[in-house]
């Protein structure tokens, strides 16, 4: 018996380990491409300046490109800096956004006028990332709802008493002329005009969308077909992931056993921070019959989960009299090793 769970123990934890990487957190989506550009104007908010503004436009090509479907709902911006400083500097960041129809940038160079009929989703603290990658602004004041045509943006970023960094580098994309207007100084005051001559160098940019309570169940991992006498008992796990942007706490994770076999157990998971995965192990298990079919369902719930879709999953096992495997019986064979697809 312990030489049986030894190895169903060894085979799940290889399982984990090729399987913990396939399960996606957020829906990001490219809006503006990375072109493998980098520039330290104020395109970007850039630490090494005590102001930054800039307004510029996404096209409605650059949108249908980018797969964002219309009604999608956007929740956080990701930029990229390509040359990050130590120490960084921390200053606040304000997002604008509008739905358009227009192809081309027409909101002019006045921060005020640029401002009307813009929805602002962020005002949060910004300190720059010590390495080059891309960092996540999340719309904390409102999410937004893409209705179609292009997006407009104004980015504002100001840091008027701290420290300022060295100079800092983001990706830019110039693959459109006159698409953006922008500024930036080193003095205190806030620019009320950008510059009158238009450029092509807009920031890189992703948006996309995250719950804030996501609990989410990852994978099951256990044997597909077991022998009755030799294999059992068995062990059952499941990687159970936070994927909202919130720590998720009093998760309850069930698993139950429905066919020619049942089973139930309950374990409970105190606290889980965002992005963070951890794998629970039910009660050894031992069938009682021979079947075809019993369905092993796992489900994880927590108060204030806003997403339901990815708490349940399902996975088929066979209790056989003498046949181990570890596939899923539920699911078709694909490739294999022989003289013909039969083989």
């Amino acid at each position: 018996m312990k030489q049986t769970l030894l190895r169903h123990q060894k085979i799940i934890t290889l399982m984990i380990l090729l399987f913990v990487t396939q399960f996606a957190k957020a829906q990001t989506f490219q809006l503006v491409p990375n072109l493998n550009l980098q520039f330290s104007a104020g395109f970007n908010p850039q630490g090494h300046y005590r102001w930054t503004r800039s307004s510029f436009i996404i096209t409605p090509t650059e949108m249908a490109t980018s797969g964002v479907p219309v009604s999608q709902i956007l929740n956080y911006m990701k930029l990229h800096i390509f040359t990050a400083v130590n120490p960084a500097a921390t200053g606040t960041v304000k997002i604008y956004l509008q739905n358009t129809t227009n192809t081309t940038y027409l909101k002019g160079t006045t921060w005020a006028t640029i401002l009307t009929g813009m929805t602002q989703v962020a005002n949060s603290s910004l300190t720059f990332p010590t390495a080059a990658g891309y960092y996540t602004i999340n719309y904390n004041l409102a999410p937004f709802t893409y209705t179609g045509g292009g997006i407009y943006v104004a980015i504002e970023y100001s840091n008027v008493a701290g420290a300022v960094s060295l100079t800092t580098q983001h990706s830019v994309n110039n693959s459109i002329l006159s698409s953006i207007a922008s500024t930036q100084t080193t003095s205190a005051t806030a620019p009320a005009t950008l510059s009158t001559t238009y450029s092509s160098y807009r920031p890189e940019v992703q948006m996309g969308f995250q719950y804030t309570n996501d609990i989410a169940v990852k994978n099951i991992y256990t044997l597909g077909k077991l022998p009755i006498e030799y294999g059992t008992p068995t062990l059952i796990k499941a990687n159970i992931t936070n994927a909202g942007t919130a720590t998720m706490s009093s998760i309850n994770v069930s698993c139950t056993i429905n066919g020619s076999n049942s089973f139930t157990n309950n374990v409970p998971i105190l606290s889980l921070a965002p992005g963070a995965s951890t794998v629970v192990t039910f009660t050894n298990y031992t069938p009682s019959n021979l079947s075809t079919g019993d369905i092993i369902t796992v489900t994880a719930t927590a108060a204030g989960d806003q997403n339901a879709s990815n708490d349940t999953k399902t996975w088929s096992q066979d209790v056989t009299p003498n046949v181990y495997t570890y596939k899923n019986p539920a699911l078709a064979n694909s490739g294999g090793v022989g003289f013909t697809g039969a083989t």
